[in-house]
């Protein structure tokens, strides 16, 4: 059930993931790179330059900032993707130290099966830290759990925050 959840949750990443990409609104491309502003003009702008053809050579070919998603940037894409579309429920169950969505969030920071009880261990007993606000932003979230891993002399080895 745990490796259907884990399979189910990256399957369902690869469409929200495209959206997490550090462009502007009008996407990679030529246009984007001339007018980075997302400033509504400019925008329209990039967008229009991008439209003119440029943009689907640019994606093809990995030019124009029109990157492929691989290693760090790829993975914090996909924490980023995760931990948004399941923060209600993510935070319930770091909160109670266990469940699919904790482990599967422990997995997606990189830790070692073995590491994962820990990870969930530190993330119950430092829960009341990392969501101090109400309404912390889901980069915020990630940026405390990734100091409390790094900070952490077991998991700082464990996982690959």
């Amino acid at each position: 059930m745990k490796k259907f959840l884990i399979i189910a949750a990256a399957a369902y990443l690869l469409v929200p993931a495209a959206y997490c990409a550090d462009y502007n609104d009008a996407g990679c491309g030529l246009g984007s790179m001339i007018w980075p502003k997302n400033t509504k003009g400019q925008q329209i702008i990039a967008a229009t330059t991008n439209g003119i053809g440029s943009q689907t050579s640019a994606i093809s070919s990995a030019t124009s900032d029109c990157r492929e998603g691989s290693g760090m940037a790829r993975l914090r894409r996909e924490r980023r993707a995760f931990v948004a579309t399941n923060f209600r429920q993510l935070s319930r169950e770091l909160a109670l130290g266990s469940g699919e969505y904790a482990s599967s969030f422990a997995s997606l920071m990189g830790c070692r099966q073995e590491a994962i009880p820990e990870f969930l261990s530190l993330t119950k007993s430092r829960y009341a830290e990392m969501f101090s606000d109400g309404k912390i932003s889901v980069e915020d979230f990630l940026k405390a759990v990734e100091l409390k891993v790094v900070a952490h002399p077991a998991l700082s080895l464990a996982c690959s925050s």
